[in-house]
């Protein structure tokens, strides 16, 4: 990505797939052609989970994207999904970022709620091959990868909400006003 926007300045993005061949490049093709329809989102290409998934994905992906909506509100269908087109004005924001393994995809999208940045999905197919063997994510680890982006992202809005009632509580006290806790 950094190459990109070092290189290409003036491209409208990026669009990353996964090398494990699960996205056609018909829907690569198609990811990147809606970045130029919506060239402020970031576009997702997202797999409707329909035939044969494999039981670890199809549970990873439904956990992953209810606490998503819990936490952040955002309403999407594949937070996992490694076909992206990545607009070129995000990409300063998302070299920042720590992560640089699966936890990354979820800190994109996390990045996508701090800065407003909207996100699109492109319906692309579900496919895996034998059972998706060839996958390296490791269950164990790379998923406390995963979910320790929600816990950050949870512990630092319970913090800033504390704190934010702390001094709320302290300027009605500073003010003369009665506190009504």
């Amino acid at each position: 990505m950094n190459y990109a926007a070092c290189t290409f300045p003036e491209c409208a993005g990026v669009v990353t797939a996964d090398a494990d061949g699960q996205h056609t490049v018909k829907d690569i093709l198609r990811t990147a052609a809606e970045l130029f329809d919506h060239p402020r989102h970031l576009i997702l290409g997202s797999r409707r989970f329909d035939g044969a998934v494999p039981f670890r994905s199809k549970l990873g992906n439904v956990m992953t994207r209810r606490i998503m909506r819990a936490l952040t509100g955002q309403k999407l269908v594949d937070t996992q999904t490694g076909l992206r087109a990545v607009p070129i004005d995000f990409v300063p924001e998302l070299l920042r970022l720590k992560a640089t393994g699966y936890d990354f995809e979820l800190e994109m999208l996390m990045a996508c709620r701090h800065t407003a940045r909207l996100i699109a999905e492109v319906p692309i197919a579900t496919i895996y091959i034998d059972d998706n063997r060839s996958s390296h994510f490791n269950p164990l680890l790379d998923s406390m990868a995963v979910y320790f982006v929600f816990l950050r992202f949870s512990a630092v809005s319970l913090l800033t909400a504390g704190i934010d009632k702390g001094v709320a509580t302290l300027r009605r006290r500073g003010s003369g006003g009665e506190s009504t806790e």
